[in-house]
């Protein structure tokens, strides 16, 4: 069973690890990009396929 995370814990944990590779004032300076990308990924997380569709992502003529 796979725990479902909250917006808030995964925006902490870009935070962290953009602190890590950036330091804190550049983390600090693109807060408003992680905010927007942990509300994306918690949204796509939410969102669950339905089982009996197949994806149509299939390249024609290749």
């Amino acid at each position: 069973m796979t725990m479902r995370r909250t917006e808030e814990e995964i925006l902490q944990d870009l935070v962290v690890r953009a602190q890590a590779v950036l330091g804190n004032e550049r983390a600090a300076l693109i807060r408003s990009t992680l905010e927007q990308t942990a509300r994306q990924l918690y949204e796509v997380a939410q969102a669950q396929p339905v089982r009996d569709i197949e994806p149509g992502f299939y390249h024609a003529g290749e």
